[in-house]
């Protein structure tokens, strides 16, 4: 099984069919892109920090929100 990305949904239905795919995983099936290695791509704040330990030049970043969110 070749997973390149997560589509798009509610929370709900990724939560779900991240925990279908770490089943499979656990379960023995071939899964050439494992669950965490997913979500640490999809999540660009992890994603980059994981390059950065790994000694990798990363470019300067922030982080910036409206004003009126807390």
């Amino acid at each position: 099984m070749i997973v390149r990305t997560m589509p798009p949904g509610s929370l709900e239905q990724v939560v779900f069919r991240m925990d279908l795919l770490h089943r499979l995983h656990d379960r023995g099936a071939a899964v050439l892109n494992p669950p965490r290695a997913l979500e640490i791509c999809i999540d660009k704040f992890l994603a980059t920090h994981r390059l950065e330990d790994a000694g990798l030049l990363v470019p300067r970043r922030s982080c910036a929100r409206p004003p009126t969110m807390r």
